[in-house]
């Protein structure tokens, strides 16, 4: 059997890049998942030993899988854009395959990971010249470290490291693709932060200095919402400074729709926790602009670019007033109402000219 194990893994490590130089590494991950997966439904102690049995293949499958991960370090002409997605859905697969791994090595993984990227984040002067930093090694482990990230919950060695290298990494030198797949990564671990709140300050320079950038702007309002959403209690030493650069990045024009959708949810969450007076400052200070430009829609002839302007600025909208709820003892008005009851006429202008228009409607 070890010679069969052994084969796999050269199969899993064929050389060259998947789909452009070979197509077959594919074939051998359904055999990694089979195979932990029928140890981990024996008796306690048959699997106990079993896993000791096939740790060694599990640990060379992690390093194989890092490299087969790893992005070209330079754009390569043969890719197509069929071999770009077939590439993106393999990445898929070895993330599925990372989370089998850690089934097996559990923390040894981990410190694999973490060996992994502080080797890759040391240049190289051993012959005199300072060798740039591989951006493509750097990213792989990011990458495997947030396809793991559902699997822990209460590791304190492991991702404290991580997260205190994430925010040293040169990410002005590399590749924006690492920046990206930090940022995913970031939001991947947004529940464990739950636990960990002391390590958000390391993480949000990360974030908010990545809203403001069209090439990353995804992947940072994911990170942003996912902590919003499961660290709300941890949010007030960061509040001002997230609350002012998200107003920048949506006054920017460059946020697609999804994007600021996101920002608006996550600004939301962050109102929440803030006192009455200074939500309703940020509140004025923040939707200004989009209540002016309602306004001019409102009052334009309808037109499909008209309509659709509309309907964004709405959609905008529903998103902060889904998320903005202050929890509290006193009797107090939400700040929702407040501004509703101060926008209603503006509502009713919307309502009488596209009462026929049912997509309209349905975001009003």
């Amino acid at each position: 059997s070890f010679d069969l194990f052994n084969s796999i893994l050269k199969c899993t490590n064929l050389p060259g890049l998947y789909p452009v130089d070979e197509s077959s590494s594919t074939l051998t991950f359904g055999f990694w998942y089979t195979l932990q997966d029928d140890i981990i439904s024996l008796e306690t102690a048959e699997c106990a030993q079993m896993i000791l049995m096939i740790k060694p293949y599990y640990r060379d499958l992690v390093c194989i899988m890092l490299r087969k991960s790893m992005f070209p370090n330079v754009d390569d002409i043969r890719w197509s854009l069929d071999d770009k997605e077939l590439f993106r859905c393999y990445r898929q697969d070895i993330a599925d395959t990372f989370m089998y791994c850690y089934v097996v090595l559990n923390l040894e993984m981990l410190d694999i990971l973490n060996t992994k990227l502080v080797e890759s984040l040391q240049k190289d002067s051993s012959n005199g010249i300072t060798q740039p930093i591989q951006w493509n090694e750097v990213e792989t482990v990011l990458h495997a470290f947030g396809a793991v990230a559902e699997s822990i919950e209460y590791e304190n060695l492991y991702v404290p490291k991580l997260m205190v290298t994430i925010k040293s990494i040169p990410f002005n030198e590399l590749h924006t693709k690492v920046m990206a797949t930090a940022l995913e990564t970031v939001g991947a671990y947004s529940e464990w932060f739950l636990d960990h709140p002391d390590m958000l300050q390391n993480v949000f320079p990360l974030i908010l200095s990545a809203l403001g950038n069209p090439e990353v702007s995804t992947s940072a309002t994911m990170a942003l919402k996912d902590i919003c959403h499961n660290c709300q209690s941890f949010l007030i030493p960061f509040a001002d400074h997230i609350l002012i650069t998200s107003q920048s990045a949506l006054q920017c024009g460059l946020l697609k729709l999804a994007e600021c959708r996101r920002l608006m949810y996550s600004i939301g969450r962050v109102l929440s926790i803030l006192p009455v007076n200074r939500i309703m400052g940020y509140l004025n200070m923040i939707l200004a602009p989009s209540f002016d430009d309602l306004q001019k829609l409102a009052h334009a002839e309808p037109s499909p670019s008209v309509t659709t302007s509309l309907v964004t600025r709405l959609k905008i909208l529903a998103a902060l007033f889904s998320s903005l709820h202050v929890e509290t003892q006193e009797n107090i008005e939400q700040p929702i109402l407040l501004l509703m009851q101060n926008t209603m006429p503006l509502y009713r202008i919307i309502g009488e000219k596209y009462c026929r228009n049912p997509e309209v409607m349905e975001d009003l």
